[in-house]
């Protein structure tokens, strides 16, 4: 209880985050030394004070052989304690101490270490769940996620309807020429979903969706064109509201000092899963893909789909900060018009991938190469 700190006081200047500096600096009583940071004629605050704020905190995380130190998680997940504290090592004391003030030593339990291991906490292992479902799907085209209901029922938070009227894009390489020669944009049918679709990133062979675009220049980046290629971009509109599961969506900021819910380690696993699913469908792929590198995106479409949604929006592989639009069902946006753009500069950004090769392991090369696929 608090009689184990009862003497210990730290200041406002401990901490970086500003819940807890409002909080240090309400329930100071006096000016003076810290004893933790070492420095003068600042306002302190008894210890236990702060107790209170870092409770839920902990409740974050679970003991484990194979996590991380308690002072190391918080701070890097939280950032509760100033830069000063850290470089003197002595975050982790203070933190010892405010954990201490809420320790019960009549209830069996040890207090707790703040440089002992522990995890986050995963109460509904969603990660697991998602784990699975990726490494069974990898063998099973026609495995399905398995989550509990209460998951798309919190999907609601990630849900907006999009009105009817709403305007997005779409592109296709090219154009068409009549035959007295003139060229104009695809237009129509001929620019809308193809009649014979192949398996991509939302859908099976044959599976009829709609691949949008919620700005021009996304449209134009997701069909890769190359220098000086002619692409022909069109404007559609929704005819009816649309139900969207929207992948992009910034979840709000979970601070478990300013808001010590009971839940925040289920909002915080909720969300990490949000993320695995908008990674899943907007990872970039190969020019030359294999079947199966779609299965997972597929087959959580599917499972969006089946929990009635209408659309998904989720972030371009091929344009930063952009984002499209799967709609399931084509009839529920119109053609309205197109016009051709000409490709004028790309900007390519690369990044090391894979081993080299040295002049010594040529040999080894030759003989491998023919069998390795590529992408030209």
């Amino acid at each position: 209880m608090r009689w184990h700190v009862t003497d210990k006081k730290c200041c406002v200047e401990c901490f970086e985050d500003a819940t807890l500096r409002r909080l240090a600096q309400a329930k100071s009583t006096e000016s003076g030394a810290c004893q933790y940071c070492k420095r003068r004629n600042r306002a302190l605050v008894n210890v236990y004070e702060m107790a209170g704020a870092f409770s839920c905190v902990v409740d974050l995380y679970a003991p484990s052989n194979d996590g991380d130190p308690l002072i190391d998680l918080v701070q890097a997940d939280w950032e509760p304690f100033s830069e000063r504290l850290i470089e003197r090592e002595v975050a982790s004391t203070l933190l010892d101490d405010i954990l201490l003030a809420d320790w019960d030593d009549d209830d069996g339990d040890s207090p707790i270490i703040s440089t002992e291991f522990y995890v986050m906490r995963r109460p509904m292992g969603y990660g697991d769940q998602f784990d699975e479902f990726i490494v069974t799907v990898g063998d099973d085209e026609g495995a399905v996620p398995e989550f509990d209901s209460v998951l798309l029922e919190d999907l609601e938070r990630c849900t907006e309807l999009l009105p009817a009227g709403a305007v997005l894009h779409r592109a296709r390489i090219g154009y068409a020429v009549t035959e007295t020669g003139r060229q104009l944009p695809w237009a129509g049918d001929a620019i809308g979903a193809p009649p014979a679709p192949p398996a991509a990133r939302a859908n099976r062979a044959g599976q009829h969706v709609l691949y949008l675009a919620f700005e021009e220049r996304t449209a134009v980046a997701e069909v890769r064109p190359a220098l000086g290629h002619v692409v022909s971009v069109a404007e559609f509109t929704l005819n009816r509201d649309i139900r969207t599961l929207d992948l992009t969506h910034t979840p709000p900021p979970i601070n478990p000092f300013d808001n010590p819910d009971s839940m925040n380690a289920y909002w915080i696993e909720f969300y990490e899963l949000v993320d695995r699913f908008s990674a899943t469908l907007s990872e970039p792929l190969e020019r030359q893909d294999i079947p199966s590198d779609y299965w997972p995106s597929q087959r959580l479409c599917q499972y969006f789909q089946d929990a009635g949604f209408h659309a998904i929006r989720y972030g371009s592989a091929m344009q930063p900060r952009g984002a499209n639009l799967v709609l399931f069902d084509p009839t529920a946006a119109d053609f309205c018009r197109s016009h051709m753009k000409r490709i004028r500069d790309i900007s390519i950004t690369y990044g090391d991938f894979g081993h080299a090769v040295t002049a010594r392991q040529e040999s080894t090369f030759e003989a491998l190469k023919d069998d390795t696929p590529t992408t030209e």
